[in-house]
């Protein structure tokens, strides 16, 4: 597994390095395992020909791809906390601040937070499908219709938000997240998704005559 790791103490970066880990593929049967059962291939099962295998491998790979994407628990409070901080950021029009907040997020729960960049990137997804297509009966009728299409260019995630906007729209935008993540890139999903939410959440709460700061706290959980 390769990695690229920043030093902070010096103005210098170093290369990236390798580094090899034994037994990934053990770990990565023990999460596709339970996945494959469901199409009825376990460890004990008689060999199936190789089409129909790697068929089962991809659809249990895309399953656990949707998972990581899919928030719970103490995952999703802390998830939801950074989508709130960075709607007020966005709608005190500060990138800088939306750029920092959304870079500590890190790939993998850590010590930190439990929130993560998957995390993160469903939940704004998942809320905007709700949003956009007034699925969620919190929204004001006519909201979907109003509310931006576009956001400026000087923000950080403006390209990728110019996609999610149409696929919630259809709520398709969360089941979308993989065709996403391979167009732009994870990070820059991130912020494209949080960057959408933002705005969307920012149009809300001047359309419906409420404060941004109690909208957020209601309805991104």
């Amino acid at each position: 597994m390769s990695s690229t790791r920043r030093r902070h103490q010096g103005p210098t970066v170093p290369e990236p390095s390798i580094q090899r880990r034994f037994g990934m593929a053990d770990e990565m049967w023990a999460k596709l395992a339970p996945l494959l059962a469901e199409d009825g291939i376990t460890e004990d099962s008689p060999p199936v020909p190789l089409a129909e295998l790697q068929a089962a491998l991809d659809r249990a790979l895309e399953r656990y791809n949707m998972m990581q994407f899919t928030a719970v628990g103490e995952q999703r409070e802390a998830a939801a906390e950074v989508l709130r901080k960075a709607t007020l950021a966005i709608a005190a029009n500060h990138p800088a601040v939306l750029r920092s907040l959304l870079s500590a997020v890190e790939p993998e729960v850590s010590e930190q937070s439990p929130a993560t960049v998957a995390g993160c990137t469903g939940m704004a997804l998942g809320l905007l499908d709700g949003w956009l297509t007034e699925r969620d009966p919190q929204v004001p009728k006519g909201l979907a219709v109003r509310a931006p299409r576009i956001v400026p260019a000087r923000w950080p995630g403006a390209r990728p938000a110019g996609d999610v906007f149409p696929l919630a729209r259809k709520g398709r935008a969360l089941s979308s997240v993989m065709s996403l993540t391979r167009q732009h890139g994870g990070f820059n999903v991130l912020h494209g998704s949080v960057l959408a939410l933002g705005v969307t959440c920012q149009f809300w709460a001047t359309y419906a005559g409420e404060d941004l700061d109690t909208l957020t706290a209601r309805v991104i959980r």
